[in-house]
Parts: C-alpha cells; sequence; structure tokens
C-alpha cells in the first residue's frame, strides 16, 4: 500500500494484524506494529489479544505490543470497562446506520441503501427483522427483486429472521414477473420458518402456479407442505394445476392420494385393472377422466372461497 502512496489507517492496520494473527505470522505483526508506533494507531481489544497470543507462540516478546498500545492493561477491570465502551460504540453505529437507512426508505434512495447495507453486511453487523423485511418490501415495491433477493440470502446467511410479509413481497413479484424457478426455494425457506401454519396461503400459491401452467414447480411446492396444511381445498387446488397443465393422468394421480377408498372414482385397483383386456381399462379410464372433470368443477368453487380473502 504504501508503495503506492496509499498509508494504512487505523481500521486497516487493525484488519492486516487480525489476518496475520490468524496466519500465525509473527514477523509481519512486528512490522506492521512498528509503523503503527511511528504513526500513533491503535489496535481495539479484540485484535490485540490475538496479536499477543500469536507473539507468545513464536517465542516473540510482546513489549512493542504493549508500547503501541498503552491504552490497554492486562487488568481484568479494565477488560471489563474497555468492552463497555466497544458496545456503547456499536449501539451508535447501530442507531445511526438505523436512522440512515429509515431515512432512505422514506425518500426511496434505493442506490444509498444499497451502499450502507452493503457495508453493514461487510462488518458482520446485524440489522433487526422488522427493518430487514421493510427494505425487502420496498425493493419489491419497486420492482427490485434480485435487489430483495440479495438482502434475503443475506439473511439467511447471518441467521437472521425475515418477517412472512417480506416472503410474500418476493413471492408476488416472482409470479408476476413469472420466473416460477426462483419461488421454489423461497418457499423452501418460508416452510423452515414454519410460515404456511394456515392453509389459504399455500391454496393460494398452488391455485395461481396451475393457472399459470406451472405444474412441475407445482407439484415440488406442494410436497414441502406439512400433511396438516394438506386439506381437501390443497387437493383441489393442485389438481387445478393438473387440468391446466393439461395433464388429467396427474390429477387422478393426485386425487387417489388423497382418498384412496373412493371406489367410485377409483374403481378397481390397478393390479385388477392390469387382469382385464385392454379395451377395458382404457374405457374405465376414459370414464374416470369424465366423472373426474365433473367432480372437479363442482368442488373449485371451495378454491376461490378460500380465495376470496387472500
Amino acid at each position: 500500500m504504501q508503495e503506492t502512496g496509499v498509508q494504512p489507517d487505523k481500521a486497516t492496520c487493525n484488519i492486516l494484524v487480525e489476518q496475520c494473527s490468524k496466519a500465525g505470522e509473527a514477523w509481519a505483526i512486528i512490522q506492521i506494529l512498528l509503523y503503527m508506533k511511528e504513526n500513533l494507531l491503535v489496535l481495539r481489544y479484540p485484535v490485540y489479544l490475538q496479536a499477543k497470543e500469536t507473539l507468545k507462540m513464536a517465542n516473540e516478546t510482546d513489549l512493542l505490543l504493549r508500547q503501541v498500545n498503552p491504552h490497554i492493561s492486562d487488568d481484568a477491570s479494565d477488560y471489563t470497562e474497555f468492552m463497555r465502551e466497544e458496545e456503547t460504540t456499536y449501539d451508535m453505529n447501530y442507531s445511526v446506520d438505523r436512522g440512515l437507512l429509515i431515512e432512505f426508505l422514506r425518500k426511496k434512495n434505493f442506490s444509498a441503501i444499497d451502499r450502507l447495507y452493503a457495508g453493514i453486511v461487510h462488518r458482520h453487523k446485524r440489522l433487526a427483522p422488522d427493518l430487514v423485511s421493510k427494505i425487502i418490501e420496498a425493493n419489491c415495491t419497486h420492482g427490485r427483486i434480485e435487489a430483495a433477493i440479495l438482502v434475503l440470502n443475506n439473511c439467511n446467511d447471518m441467521g437472521i429472521y425475515i418477517e412472512n410479509e417480506a416472503f410474500l413481497s418476493i413471492v408476488g413479484v416472482l409470479i408476476r414477473k413469472k420466473e416460477f424457478l426462483k419461488i421454489f426455494p423461497i418457499v423452501q425457506q418460508m416452510v423452515k420458518y414454519d410460515l404456511f401454519s394456515e392453509p389459504q396461503l399455500a391454496i393460494s400459491l398452488i391455485y395461481r402456479l396451475g393457472q399459470a401452467r406451472e405444474l412441475d414447480t407445482a407439484v415440488k411446492i406442494f410436497k414441502l407442505f406439512p400433511k396438516e396444511i394438506k386439506t381437501t381445498t390443497l387437493y383441489t387446488a393442485l389438481i387445478s394445476a393438473c387440468f391446466s397443465a393439461e395433464d388429467p393422468d396427474k390429477a387422478l394421480e393426485f386425487r387417489v392420494q388423497q382418498r384412496p377408498t373412493m371406489c367410485l372414482l377409483e374403481g378397481l385397483s390397478y393390479a385388477a385393472e392390469s387382469m382385464r383386456p385392454t379395451f377395458i381399462v382404457r374405457r374405465r379410464k376414459v370414464c374416470r377422466r369424465k366423472m373426474f372433470q365433473k367432480l372437479f368443477l363442482q368442488t373449485k368453487n371451495s378454491v376461490m372461497y378460500y380465495l376470496q380473502g387472500i
């Protein structure tokens, strides 16, 4: 850095010492400490401890380290006070970041939000779930779906819980944009966080995927749902998706799964059918499809009833 005319500042020196400590490079730490001593720079306490341990492991004296950091004492009471100051500084920085993000959201300044949020993620700082959810919702509202998904992925990596409204915003935009391949991992996360406690949301999602003729995605998502919400209406929504995709055989398959004892609809078992002449089997399949189409039209109203409140 010095060769290019750039002088390392306090933050850069702390990062360099931390990295060298992790790598066990005692000689490099000493060179950085000499530079810091000349420029009156100091280390943060956690980095100081790491450097001290590395020098000790390399049988190097920590005299230079203590000279560079006279504000740090090995006394336990001093350590407690120092950490209290660190926490206070963190709280102040968090309050400033939160205030700026709220103001940028109010002004819809998304370029500023992107830069500030990227800096927060780079510093491995955690934002409150409600604020992150608002950022996701705002990005979705203004058609910035990629930015919304990026924030969501960062939250997953950091273990930050996301509110249901933020997930719904992303799913809604993806459906409108017909980017169905991106919906599946989002729903996976929603199931993981148990955000499908009520069947209405699942019914709406399956039904809309069916209207878009995305049967494969609808089936994959249906299989993710817990048994508790796989109601008759949810099965009907999935069967509707099968008919929209012009796949009545798949519809019959799911109808069998729903009510395996329905003799009127299913008739004889497939094992018994395999022993009958081919024309009888074909005739039964045709009859099943006609009967099922009639049954589907009768039960479709139940799906629409559930969707009215969504």
